[in-house]
């Protein structure tokens, strides 16, 4: 499988994570067709997508913890 460039240096299953939880959803809700297409541009591009599993979102988990602590400390 072909990778396309890491923007943010993480494993692709992250960066599929990340884009899906940040792009394709607001609040509770989730923009089915987004992600849909979201998965489908990237599957295009990298000649398939890399296993996507709830681990794949612990680098979007541990980020967002990071940035709220972040934030907690500035204050």
């Amino acid at each position: 499988m072909r990778l396309p460039e890491e923007a943010g240096g993480q494993p692709p299953d992250w960066e599929i994570s990340e884009a899906l939880t940040h792009w394709t959803t607001y609040g509770e809700a989730v923009n089915l067709a987004g992600a849909r297409a979201l998965l489908e541009g990237y599957r295009s591009v990298a000649d398939g997508l890399p296993p996507l599993h709830l681990g794949s979102f612990r680098g979007t988990a541990t980020g967002l913890l990071n940035y709220v602590a972040g934030e907690i400390d500035r204050r």
